[in-house]
């Protein structure tokens, strides 16, 4: 199975061996950015690690001097017969090999050795007889049925739905509207801070529309509804109906936390598309000459899949947006398997950082369907994550 996961492989025996072999030619073990899996005599993995260079890892777990010193990590160079590796040149495709690696040697408990954040999603059933939004660790798929995501916290997903609910005057208690005499002492129904469905002010058609628009809204489509809203807010303002202005204006407040740094990269989930491109490998000069280009890797992150796109220079930038239209047509009308949660993990880890290292666009839909970015900002993009690199 190692054999299968890893593109290379050496044979070793550290109790009979010396740091130099795993440079000895023709295979020496690459100095690059990767996973590294140490295997035993039978060929089964007894330790798997992420590296920033595969060969120093290697000799630095194999090879280390012993010290009276207490280990965290257990010595494993004794039962160590092979050394596996795979080169990924970026952190992306590092974590994403090491999280695929882990699922196909320990089906079982991976993940007690996989640290991916916790995920959030928000979620609405539209077929229920009062759909409301709710939070949820995973989310669930039918025609029905809405999610959004990912968020970084449960508090952001929250913060989301709180924000929805006074944007559009939603009922906060939905399990009441059905029940008049509990929703009489709803504290909100006598704040007067809720629409009242439960005792007749607003009509079920009514209250449906307003749906409608948070899930467009909560979808990164909120534009044309908050422009309506401000047409009214001026308009009630300006026949001195100060009162109710004010109440449009807070809810223009709270659409306006709906564009906020936290929720930068949430979407309904069967729109979301991202596509993250980092440093590669140099790639050999078309012309033949003993310099090589940069070279970038693409990874298109849908909810249930993540496609490797093939490794571009900047000037094959237009082949790599060729590539990713074709994917977006195929995949437009996808289902959503189950490994929708880990792969929003795994973005959530990088996207939500304060320095994401590599380019990240938003491919995800709007109106006109999935939005692909222009070759040239691709290119230049490009290029300039190899000149940040070689600044540092």
């Amino acid at each position: 199975m190692l054999g299968d996961l890893f593109e290379g492989s050496l044979r070793v025996d550290p109790t009979a061996a010396t740091p130099d072999e795993l440079a000895r030619p023709p295979h020496p073990v690459p100095t690059c950015k990767g996973v590294v899996a140490f295997a035993d005599a039978d060929d089964r993995c007894i330790s798997m690690l992420t590296a920033a260079n595969i060969r120093r890892t290697a000799a630095h777990r194999l090879f280390a001097e012993t010290t009276d010193q207490p280990h965290r990590r257990p010595e494993i160079a004794p039962l160590v017969r092979a050394i596996y590796y795979q080169c990924c040149h970026n952190d992306f495709a590092t974590a994403l090999k090491y999280l695929h690696a882990a699922r196909a040697l320990w089906p079982d408990s991976w993940q007690s050795m996989v640290s991916l954040p916790k995920t959030w999603f928000v979620r609405i059933d539209l077929s229920a007889e009062w759909p409301n939004f709710s939070l949820a660790e995973k989310p669930v798929f039918s025609a029905s049925r809405r999610a959004f995501g990912p968020f970084p916290t449960r508090k952001a997903a929250s913060r989301y739905i709180t924000a929805l609910q006074t944007a559009f005057a939603l009922c906060k208690r939905p399990d009441l509207v059905d029940s008049p005499q509990k929703a009489a002492a709803c504290p909100y129904l006598q704040m007067g801070t809720c629409p009242a469905p439960c005792v007749g002010r607003i009509s079920r058609q009514e209250y449906r529309g307003r749906i409608e628009n948070a899930v467009e809204a909560a979808a990164g489509r909120p534009g044309a509804i908050a422009d309506d809203l401000r047409r009214r807010m001026l308009h009630l303002a300006a026949d001195r109906q100060f009162e109710q202005a004010d109440l449009i204006k807070k809810r223009l407040q709270a659409l306006d936390v709906l564009r906020e740094k936290d929720y930068l990269w949430t979407h309904d989930l069967a729109e979301f598309a991202i596509l993250h491109i980092d440093r590669w490998a140099r790639s050999p000069s078309p012309d033949g000459k003993k310099r090589k280009l940069p070279a970038c890797a693409g990874y298109l992150i849908l909810p249930g899949r993540i496609h490797l796109l093939d490794p571009f220079t900047p000037a094959n930038a237009p082949q790599l947006v060729d590539a990713l239209g074709s994917i977006l047509d195929r995949e437009s009308q996808a289902t959503v398997p189950d490994l929708t949660t880990q792969n929003l993990a795994l973005l959530s880890y990088f996207c939500y950082r304060n320095n994401p290292p590599g380019l990240w666009l938003d491919c995800s839909t709007d109106s006109g369907g999935y939005k692909l970015p222009k070759a040239a900002i691709i290119a230049a993009r490009s290029e300039d994550l190899w000149k940040r690199k070689t600044e540092a």
